[in-house]
């Protein structure tokens, strides 16, 4: 008998976890979108304490939590709401101030290992209305601008060109 307890309290030990669900993410000026790869039993879970404080819970077939996500936003958003689709979630936050984050979170690495912006989508959304008009969209004067390698920096540098640069810095403060 306690044989049999032993084997099975990792399995009870193991259902019982939580686990943080990884996403891909991208945004429209007035919208985030997060397409989390869960599938929630019952309805999924999603509030945000005081415009900034998002907090995502998904339940198993037993009401038990079975994942849970949470991250300060970088920026406030007003509305939020979450369907299920296929073998995820997808949730689409309303952004207070329209207009593109240079990030999703507050803390730049919060979300390391965990969020990957979804280029493909962000770019699609913005080519079909919703974005472009601020100027920095696909359809903008930027659009025709390319990456730069470091070599390249170099040589453009040694050839006196003016260069525009935008750098993020994943510095730890």
């Amino acid at each position: 008998m306690l044989r049999n307890v032993a084997l099975l309290l990792p399995l009870a030990l193991a259902a019982q976890q939580v686990s943080t669900p990884k996403f891909r993410w991208w945004q429209t000026t007035d919208a985030l979108h997060l397409e989390l790869a869960v599938r929630c039993a019952g309805e999924p879970a999603l509030d945000v304490l005081d415009s900034i404080h998002l907090r995502f819970t998904c339940s198993d077939a037993h009401g038990a939590v079975n994942a849970s996500l949470s991250f300060e936003l970088r920026e406030p958003v007003s509305s939020w709401s979450c369907q299920r689709v296929q073998s995820s979630t997808r949730c689409t936050l309303t952004k207070v101030h329209p207009h593109r984050f240079d990030r999703l979170s507050w803390v730049p690495d919060a979300l390391r290992g965990i969020a990957t912006v979804d280029y493909d989508r962000m770019e699609t959304e913005d080519v079909t209305g919703s974005g472009a008009e601020d100027g920095f969209g696909p359809s903008g004067p930027f659009a025709a601008l390319g990456f730069l390698g470091a070599a390249e920096v170099a040589s453009a540098r040694a050839a006196g060109e003016t260069l525009v640069l935008d750098v993020a810095c994943a510095c730890r403060v």
